[in-house]
């Protein structure tokens, strides 16, 4: 299994790879949605920051990007 380190020289392509998830995000089903917000939500990144309400930042942020599709 891949290290969940995260170092500086893969930050731009997370960002990337994120921002093309988001604008396919309706095309995706809801199972692995479901499971990609539980992963991203649950802890199992510890290397990476975390906020206290970061389920909600997700949510809002799946919400506006699903909004703002032409």
């Amino acid at each position: 299994m891949p290290s969940r380190s995260f170092e500086k020289d893969v930050q731009i392509p997370l960002q990337h790879l994120a921002a093309a998830t988001l604008v396919h995000w309706q095309e995706i089903p809801e199972a692995v949605r479901s499971a990609i917000v539980e992963t991203a939500t649950s802890g199992a990144f510890p290397d990476l920051p975390r906020t206290t309400s970061l389920h909600e930042q997700i949510a809002r942020l799946v919400r506006y990007s699903g909004e703002n599709r032409d």
